[in-house]
């Protein structure tokens, strides 16, 4: 693909590796039922996809209440750059754009509590069910040398 692309050469591949399709490709559409879904950016169609099912395409997702403010997407966990999307009321957050932390002294003060629910050993990463003290489930993707404490309080938070 880079020597099609130095030669100026716009080239359609068609993929059912969405994986794949998001390393290879600068702009993606996404087909389902017969009809394009999305099109966008590979960043956008992970990140801002709408409906938010799309995203999902491309693995799981976080759908975390959302309003602006200051120019930022204010989240309960934190604040994200306004270049995602709020769909209605809504970000999307993949589970590697948060962390697990041991305490609120790790967290800097912007961590929020959680309990652990579930743990998904992946290989080289965990995926963690946590329910926050405010009842927001989510989905928490580590590496495998980055797991928590097993006891105490665990806080969740935005890289």
């Amino acid at each position: 693909l880079s020597v099609l692309q130095s030669a100026g050469l716009a080239t359609l591949l068609v993929n059912q590796d969405p994986q794949e399709a998001l390393a290879c490709g600068d702009y993606v559409s996404i087909i389902a039922n017969g009809s394009i879904s999305a099109s966008d950016s590979a960043d956008r169609i992970m990140y801002s996809a709408d409906p938010r099912s799309t995203a999902g395409v491309f693995g799981v997702t976080n759908s975390l209440p959302a309003h602006y403010s200051d120019s930022r997407i204010t989240t309960p966990l934190g604040a994200l750059s306004s270049e995602r999307s709020i769909i209605d009321g809504f970000v999307i957050v993949r589970p590697e754009s948060m962390e697990l932390l041991a305490d609120l002294e790790d967290a800097r003060g912007v961590g929020v509590p959680c309990t652990i629910d579930r743990i998904i050993p992946e290989g080289s990463t965990v995926l963690y069910h946590v329910t926050t003290q405010k009842n927001l489930r989510l989905l928490v993707r580590c590496l495998s040398t980055e797991q928590p404490a097993a006891s105490g309080t665990t806080f969740v938070r935005l890289r």
